[in-house]
């Protein structure tokens, strides 16, 4: 038989996919002051409190002068790392002190890394070394200039390969319900107008939630109603009910979210858009579609569906490439370039301090704790992260 281009027209899988390691780093720290004159004897320890990072509940757990069932060969520090889950939790952990020895004690956010570990899974156990150091070593080595122990622990953890970011939750003001119910409210100062249908609205509402819905309403001079372009009837009224319900959204059809998010869009109600964003890469991308998804993606600046489209294809490249959109991809010189870039960097390790190498969700919370906007493509979170962090002027000559 001639060789021919392999053409998988149809696939399935049986089991648990395996979890894959999320590229954001989360750290904790907990200090014990005076380490060295601390009471604690052999098998009796300090716990932390707990300290959330990735959403889960963690503790480190110290024995100043040993556990139970460390050697006796010499008087050790023990150090645990532990989780309150009832559920198993995959993760990789790093260990990081302060350091006299390596000059570092004037410097706050230089850390000494002593260890690391791979991925591990733990249910009900700890993570963590009975013999981790000479407590004599510790005492000379690890303590700052006060006599505390500073531990910092960064923690990545693995995730179902289908878990999918969402936007946070906003909240729910009844008092916005209760003027989107009342459609008639004679508190309302602008309309709508799509084809026949008339919606009604308030400036003030519009300027914290649609800047686009409250620049066009700024453009009415009367009690006329305001024609609003290039929107089906259906998708104003679903932003108008997500701005004052944060009712989310569902739909049916991927051509349905399509339409939705570019409304939410182009009339810039961003956390609507983020919403449609995730859902459609939650419920409706696959191998089969991960082309159009990619191509729509690009076309609209969704950081989180377009690297979910083009982990397809390292996935499952034969799909992708078999689909009907591929051809409009090929097309793309750029599309074409980021698609061979993430084929490449699939097996490479991360340096975590790149934040270019971060992945969507790690630059959007890392955005979203500096209060950031975290909308735009990957390129542009990247860019607002580094510019963020840049002290003004200090490019300037």
């Amino acid at each position: 038989m001639a060789s021919s281009r392999k053409r998988i027209v149809a696939s399935a899988a049986d089991g648990e996919p395996p979890k894959k390691m999320l590229k954001a780093v989360e750290t904790i720290r907990f200090t014990v002051y005076n380490f060295a004159d601390r009471k604690e004897k052999r098998g009796q320890s300090i716990q932390s409190p707990t300290l959330k990072a990735h959403g889960i509940d963690w503790y480190i757990v110290i024995y100043p002068r040993g556990h139970k069932d460390s050697s006796t060969d010499d008087e050790y520090v023990s150090i645990f790392l532990s989780h309150t889950m009832t559920t198993a939790v995959t993760a990789s952990y790093r260990l990081a002190f302060k350091s006299a020895s390596k000059g570092w004690t004037s410097k706050p956010k230089k850390f000494y890394i002593i260890t690391e570990t791979n991925i591990e899974e733990k249910k009900y156990s700890r993570w963590g070394y009975k013999n981790f150091r000479n407590r004599e070593h510790v005492i000379a080595n690890l303590l700052e200039e006060d006599g505390s122990l500073v531990i910092e622990c960064d923690i990545r953890i693995a995730a179902d390969p289908k878990q999918v970011w969402y936007p946070e939750e906003l909240q729910r003001h009844e008092m916005l319900v209760d003027l989107f119910a009342n459609g008639s409210s004679d508190t309302s100062d602008v309309s709508f107008s799509v084809g026949k249908k008339v919606f009604r609205a308030h400036k003030s509402i519009l300027a914290l939630k649609c800047k686009r819905l409250f620049e066009i309403a700024n453009e009415c001079e009367d009690d006329t109603p305001v024609p609003v372009p290039s929107i089906v009837a259906e998708d104003l009224k679903r932003i108008l009910e997500f701005i004052y319900t944060v009712k989310v959204p569902t739909f049916k059809s991927k051509k349905k979210g399509f339409e939705l998010l570019v409304a939410a869009d182009r009339y810039e109600c961003t956390h609507l858009k983020l919403y449609v964003e995730s859902l459609l890469t939650d419920k409706f991308l696959a191998p089969e579609n991960a082309a159009e998804m990619l191509l729509f993606a690009d076309s609209h600046c969704c950081a989180l569906l377009k690297e979910a489209a083009l982990e397809l294809f390292v996935t499952d490249a034969d799909t992708v490439r078999g689909s009907k959109f591929w051809s409009q991809v090929t097309e793309s010189n750029k599309l074409l370039k980021e698609v061979l870039k993430r084929t490449m960097d699939a097996n490479k390790s991360v340096d975590e301090t790149d934040v270019s190498a971060w992945d969507v969700v790690a630059l959007r919370e890392e955005l979203d704790r500096e209060g950031l906007e975290i909308d735009g493509s990957h390129e542009m979170l990247v860019d607002r992260i580094i510019k963020y962090r840049t002290p003004q002027g200090e490019n300037q000559e």
